[in-house]
């Protein structure tokens, strides 16, 4: 697979994140969550691109952070700055 091909996958699997969460389905929301963030660590990033990547992890984590239902399950504050991926990603992985 081409690394636009992999970026458009991780993208895709990035945008799942939200919907699953609203939708109260946290299990798969976190495995998206996790296959992006795999995707986009493992795969060399051009300016643009990371500050894209990070802008959507940082508004995925905060709708993870303030989804009420979610948070009365999952006790774990979970938080991302850029350039904190590898933390993030240990955090999902642990949530799995």
């Amino acid at each position: 697979m081409s690394q636009s091909q992999e970026l458009t996958k991780a993208r895709s699997l990035l945008s799942q994140v939200n919907s699953q969460m609203k939708q109260g389905k946290f299990l798969p929301g976190l495995q998206a969550l996790h296959d992006g963030l795999l995707i986009v660590m493992r795969t060399p990033l051009m300016k643009q691109e990371k500050e894209e990547f990070e802008r959507l992890l940082d508004e995925i984590v905060y709708r993870i952070d303030t989804n009420k239902t979610f948070r009365k399950q999952v006790p774990i504050k979970i938080s991302y700055e850029p350039g904190q991926e590898k933390k993030l990603y240990t955090t999902v992985k642990g949530l799995l």
